[in-house]
Order: C-alpha cells, then sequence, then structure tokens
C-alpha cells in the first residue's frame, strides 16, 4: 500500500459521482507493486495550480495534455516514425508526428581573385596554399581526375560531416574582369584514408562572360543529376576555374554562394 507523511486527507463532494482528494502536504510513495488508476471512459486526470488552472492532464485515449484549458496542447499517444519531427498540425492545439520537410542545412559563400594568372585551353586552376576559410586567390593548376593530397587540403571549401545524407542543391556566382570566357566548376571527391591520386566528381558548373572589371556578371549552375549531387560521408568539395582559350593575364574576383540540404 502507499506510504504517507505529513498527513492525508479526503474531501467527498456532495454528489456521487464527484470525490475530491486533498494531499496537502502529504508525500504520496508508492510502495514497489506496479499501482494502477483508471480513468473513466472520456475522463482525465488533471494536476491544477493553487487557481485552478490545469498545468498538465491525462486524457482516456492516453494522450497528454499540457497547459491552461484555454491555451492547450495535446501531445500524440503513438510513436512516431525514423525521421519524423512533432508539429502542430492546426490552431486548435493539436500536436502530431509529421515528415521533416525542412530539408536546408546551410548556405555558405566563399570569394576568390585572381592575380595576372596565364590560363592555358583545358586546364583548371584552384587554390594553393592562400586560401581562407572564406576566400582565397586561384593560383594553381589542378587535374580534377587525380587530385593530390596536399592540392584537396588546400583547395576544399567543405566537407560533409560523417553522419546524415545531403545533397548540394543550388549554386550561384557572380563575376568581373578580365575579357574571357571563364567557367567555375565543383567537384566531389573522398580523399580521407585513400592514397595519392583521387578522382573528383564533377557536380555542376557556372559560365561567365566577362566584359572587364566594371561588369559584374552572375551565373545560376547548372547541376548534375540525383547522384551527381549526392555528398556522402567525409566527402569534400573542390572549386576549380578555367577559361575556354588561353589568357595571357586573367584578372578577376567573385564570390560564389551554394547551398546544401539534408536528402530526402
Amino acid at each position: 500500500m502507499a506510504n504517507l507523511t505529513k498527513g492525508f486527507g479526503f474531501n467527498v463532494a456532495t454528489t456521487d459521482s464527484d470525490t475530491n482528494t486533498n494531499l496537502g502536504n502529504a508525500n504520496l510513495t508508492a510502495d514497489n507493486s506496479e499501482r494502477t488508476y483508471k480513468v473513466a471512459s472520456s475522463g482525465a486526470v488533471a494536476f491544477q495550480t493553487n487557481a485552478g488552472e490545469n498545468t498538465i492532464k491525462l486524457n482516456d485515449n492516453g494522450n497528454i495534455i499540457i497547459g491552461a484549458s484555454d491555451n492547450d496542447y495535446t501531445m500524440p499517444n503513438d510513436r512516431g516514425s525514423e525521421g519524423q519531427i512533432l508539429k502542430a498540425s492546426d490552431g486548435s492545439g493539436t500536436i502530431e508526428w509529421a515528415t521533416d520537410t525542412n530539408t536546408f542545412i546551410l548556405s555558405e559563400s566563399l570569394r576568390f581573385s585572381t592575380n595576372n594568372l596565364a590560363t592555358d585551353e583545358g586546364l583548371y586552376y584552384t587554390f594553393q596554399g592562400e586560401q581562407t576559410t572564406k576566400g582565397g586567390l586561384i593560383n594553381a593548376e589542378v587535374d580534377p581526375t587525380a587530385f593530390d593530397s596536399p592540392t584537396s587540403l588546400r583547395a576544399m571549401i567543405y566537407i560533409r560531416p560523417t553522419s546524415g545524407a545531403y545533397n548540394l542543391h543550388q549554386v550561384q556566382s557572380i563575376m568581373s574582369g578580365t575579357t574571357s570566357e571563364l567557367t567555375l566548376s565543383l567537384w566531389k571527391a573522398a580523399p580521407c584514408g585513400q592514397e595519392d591520386p583521387v578522382a573528383g566528381t564533377l557536380i555542376g558548373s557556372g559560365g561567365h562572360s566577362l566584359e572587364g572589371n566594371a561588369m559584374n556578371v552572375c551565373a545560376n549552375w547548372s547541376l548534375g543529376d540525383a547522384a551527381a549531387v549526392e555528398l556522402d560521408s567525409a566527402e569534400v568539395l573542390i572549386m576549380t576555374l578555367h577559361t575556354e582559350e588561353p589568357v595571357a593575364d586573367l584578372d578577376c574576383r567573385g564570390q560564389v554562394t551554394f547551398e546544401i540540404n539534408k536528402r530526402t
């Protein structure tokens, strides 16, 4: 049976259907056996403040109802599926399990520039030793089909976490500079635990027709298929630049922004 300290009393209402129990300053402790309190059909057990406002209530359906009666919300009485979240289904305070449709993870921006870079047709260039987390100078030739370890570490602009499933969602860039036909590209590679060289996979590219330093040129990038934009565990992103024709003295600057979402 229950053990009581500091007194215990019952206040019985005047009708047969209502019985109020007043615990006062008592502590109510159950013994080692499981005890059951049954709620009548359509009934509820409620804990209230001294002013008589409900703080938490358990109804006959097994739902927990939290808050005052004019501003409460009802929790579901079942488990959700993997990946689901709790959300308000309507303005009445009903909370239910739902699929998380907010897949946005991050939006990252990176500034870049070249300084008197001599480019050749068909060659790619990337950061080499002067990159920071938010920008850098593109000044080194690179082979995207065979990234070596120093290049991948110096040139990478993002590394994917080891858990979860993510996609590169969209990329935009803005540039100005020496008149030329120029393309920026993003590659993914998995250098962790691998010996040199590591092949890159093209994710997407954005072309710019530069017309001098006074003209800003924007581009919405074309991305590859579903497999191309998937980012697997510990994969890195590397950005490259190449020109359609040789440019003896490429002087440009710009910014690229990319968005990464959860895979649905």
